[in-house]
């Protein structure tokens, strides 16, 4: 037998008999353990959501209203907090087409409801047209017509 004085030995041996003791272990018990392959989350098939078919576009006839910054509420801001833009914000009444309702206008677009003004009730709109002395002039030039309004997608209520 081996006289062991020196402590760092004594611990290596230790962990080499313990490494020993477990290998004989894990040998001897190998056969009892069951080696039914357990899922992973790559394994696991989650079916795909049923497709819902997107509604048909809903049409109305409105009637349209031309505003820029210069008549907007002075904040700078739509009535959802957005930053409108000539192109694509329009105000509504919100009980008629929700705010983010995505809309064309006569077949242009889209354009997204952003605002709703002080005057715009029932089925009429009003498109924003930017800011400065050129949208002011294209807005009067825009004046008050009737347009077809398709509702591609509709918004929160």
């Amino acid at each position: 037998m081996i006289i062991l004085t020196n402590p760092n030995i004594k611990a290596c041996t230790l962990i080499i008999l313990l490494l020993i003791i477990a290998m004989l272990v894990t040998l001897h018990y190998a056969d009892q353990i069951d080696e039914t392959p357990t899922a992973t989350t790559q394994d696991i098939i989650v079916p795909d959501e049923p497709e819902i078919p997107s509604p048909e576009p809903t049409k109305m006839i409105a009637e349209a209203t031309a505003y820029t910054m210069e008549q907007g509420s002075g904040t700078g801001l739509t009535s959802t907090g957005t930053v409108p833009m000539a192109g694509r914000t329009i105000a509504t009444d919100h009980s008629v087409i929700p705010p983010g309702t995505e809309v064309l206008i006569d077949g242009e677009g889209p354009y997204i409801v952003e605002d709703q003004g002080g005057d715009i009730r029932g089925n009429r709109i009003d498109i924003y047209f930017g800011e400065g002395p050129a949208a002011v002039s294209r807005a009067f030039e825009f004046g008050r017509r009737e347009v077809e309004v398709t509702i591609n997608a509709t918004g929160r209520n």
